[in-house]
């Protein structure tokens, strides 16, 4: 019977300024409570089933620091704040996705009171507590959390002093509960490249002429192969320091490899490594469906495993629809069928642990119990992928790789834009100048130095650069980047290069300015051709990096303008059924509700697609721009924000054509 490997990769970056600033607040702790916990205490019920989870380098040193109180969190130090500041309440809250708080009544009151700003002290108090109790995952039973639930308000002083224990005590736990699941046999821990970085463009950005790609690589290029193989050296020392053992296996962050980073990890002893199918079906043109279920060997020195991408995506962009029962037994039976075909091989699942789970009714709680279920039941064999390496599944010659990664034989989504290549050459500035005068700094130093650079390699930054996404979310990982290499410099006694005293690229998303046109026809359908001909047009699939809901509920937006008023169009995917709530900036909420239209501040028509008329007296514009967030409310399903995080920026285009 074919094998099952199963693979949860968990990772966030190094979140934290060299001053030890949290520059993105409250997410790590979020996702520990949420994610992480759960996710290795519902592995735990499910004892026969064998699985694999990635742990990167920075997740684990981040989890150990804030657990130690070597670091902290803003959002949870709020806790033992008497008198909130709302700003920072507002701020600090944008870490949690509104659907976990709007789960629970009395934190969706408290949450819209501080939208509204009508939250006084007791208010913001009693919110940031649950912001903390929404972060637990309901589907671990937790008897403090229950407890200051069902008392809803009023939380005193002392109960939120617990709370702030409570909760950094089960984030403090979560090395310890992983490595006691390894030592049980059922998980096998592997981990990632110290800081994430894309280790094929460490080698060199010029690898990038190899793919298939029709962005520029930057000049000068990046070209520092020994800082990815210490990356790789050390993901595994600080694995291997926190849970106690060294991982032989490794996924390469974003699953990128290259022939010559599988000839790195071959001589740092890694067993086996992975990614994504696309590149074995481009590396070997004999390969088939059923040779993807092997275990490859490249040049007899390491195994590759090549994930299944239709069953990882099923997990992460489709099953979120289905009802959870119904799509854990669907991947089971997948997996069961797939398995019969390939005897002697191995089906492979890696995807991310965190990201998919936002989107599921029971935030995965649900799906994964019956999935683990299904998979006991119908005597599915899982293995980890140490196990699978050491023998017992068929294996092939893997005799060339052609280089990418899991997103596809490119890495466009990490170098090539604009601000992502200023980004990779300010970084070569930095570590050609670290390689001049860093023979002048003492030991200390030097390490300290170095680490930041690592950290500056990271991919996180460059994947930011390169994709639209709200003004913070892009603010915040602009700063972290320049930052550390900013500290890289002062420690250097060099001056700090121009290009990294300011943000390195616009940190509004890249949605433009509206132009000026004729007023279109405000009634739910295609008027006339000419009607939004040349209007600025949005794809709400552009705002969500790697996970999104996959029925979005409108699949355009377009935008435009005349001295009057904004015309808004969605097109929508199926008939309006909920609310359409439009968050401008302004004191009060812009709703378009089928349900009572006659209750809207402004003119809008839904049939075939929306269509809004907003006056300008209802929008705040600053500057020349104008924000906005658009919240789709259905009955009985999450809702939807767009964009995931902060807000749309928009520029009013002030050239106004001769005809309006």
């Amino acid at each position: 019977m074919s094998r099952l490997l199963l693979c949860w990769h968990l990772h966030q970056p190094f979140y934290f300024l060299p001053d030890g600033t949290q520059s993105v607040p409250g997410v790590l702790a979020f996702r520990c409570l949420q994610n992480y916990r759960s996710m290795a205490l519902i592995a735990r019920e499910f004892s026969s089933v064998r699985m694999t989870f990635n742990i990167t380098p920075s997740l684990l040193a981040q989890i150990q620091a804030l657990g130690s109180g070597a670091l902290r969190d803003a959002l949870v130090e709020m806790l033992a704040d008497d008198d909130p500041d709302p700003r920072q309440v507002k701020r600090l809250s944008a870490a949690i996705p509104e659907r976990y708080i709007r789960r629970h009544p009395a934190a969706a009151t408290l949450f819209q009171r501080l939208r509204d700003g009508t939250a006084d002290p007791a208010h913001l108090r009693d919110l940031v507590v649950w912001l903390h109790l929404a972060s637990f995952s309901p589907a671990i039973p937790d008897p403090e959390v229950e407890e200051l639930a069902a008392k809803g308000r009023n939380f005193s002083p002392v109960e939120r002093e617990s709370l702030r224990r409570h909760v950094i005590a089960a984030i403090a736990e979560l090395p310890s509960l992983y490595a006691s699941l390894q030592r049980t046999g059922q998980v096998e821990i592997s981990t990632s490249p110290f800081c994430h970085p894309m280790l094929p463009l460490l080698c060199s950005t010029d690898i990038v002429r190899q793919t298939r790609t029709t962005l520029r690589a930057p000049r000068p290029a990046f070209s520092w192969p020994q800082d990815a193989r210490e990356q790789i050296r050390r993901g595994l020392d600080v694995c291997e320091e926190i849970l106690k053992t060294r991982p032989a296996g490794m996924w390469p962050s974003e699953g990128a490899l290259s022939e010559e980073v599988l000839d790195m990890m071959a001589e740092e002893k890694v067993a086996w490594t992975a990614t994504d199918e696309v590149l074995l079906f481009a590396s070997e043109p004999a390969a088939t469906r059923d040779s993807l279920y092997s275990r490859w060997v490249f040049r007899e020195q390491i195994s590759v495993f090549f994930r299944d991408h239709e069953l990882s995506d099923l997990i992460g962009f489709s099953y979120q629809r289905m009802d959870e029962e119904s799509a854990g037994r669907d991947l089971a039976a997948r997996i069961e069928s797939t398995a019969g075909r390939h005897p002697d091989g191995c089906v492979v699942i890696i995807l991310d642990g965190e990201n998919p789970w936002d989107w599921y009714p029971s935030f995965g709680s649900r799906f994964l119990r019956i999935f683990y279920g299904e998979v006991e039941g119908r005597g599915i064999r899982t293995m980890t992928f140490s196990e699978a390496s050491s023998g017992g599944v068929e294996s092939r010659p893997l005799s060339r790789l052609v280089p990418g990664s899991w997103m596809g034989l490119h890495f466009d989504n990490w170098i090539g834009s604009e601000q992502a290549n200023r980004a990779w050459q300010a970084l070569a500035g930095a570590r050609a100048d670290w390689e001049t005068h860093c023979c002048a700094l003492n030991d200390d130093e030097r390490q300290e130095g170095f680490r930041h650079l690592l950290i500056a390699e990271g991919s996180d930054w460059f994947w930011w650069y390169s994709l639209t996404t709200d003004p913070e979310t892009k603010r915040r990982f602009d700063r972290l980047f320049r930052a550390n290499l900013q500290f890289v410099y002062r420690l250097l006694k060099q001056p700090v290069p121009a290009v990294l005293e300011t943000p390195l690229g616009d940190t509004l998303p890249q949605c433009g300015a509206v132009p000026m046109l004729a007023a279109p026809v405000i009634d739910g359908k295609e008027t006339g051709f000419f009607e939004w001909r040349g209007a600025l047009t949005v794809d709400p699939a552009d705002f969500w990096m790697t996970i999104r809901p996959v029925s979005l509920p409108f699949s355009r937006i377009r935008l435009c303008r005349d001295r009057r008023a904004l015309y808004l169009r969605i097109d929508l995917r199926a008939p309006l059924d909920g609310r359409l709530v439009f968050d401008v900036g302004a004191a009060e909420h812009l709703v378009a509700d089928p349900a009572s239209p006659q209750t809207s501040a402004f003119r809008w028509k839904s049939a075939e697609l929306f269509e809004a008329e907003v006056p300008w007296t209802l929008i705040p514009v600053s500057s020349g721009c104008f924000s906005l967030r658009i919240i789709y409310r259905p009955p009985q399903q999450a809702e939807v924000v767009l964009p995931p995080e902060g807000a749309l920026s928009f520029r009013i285009d002030t050239r106004e054509d001769w005809w309006v």
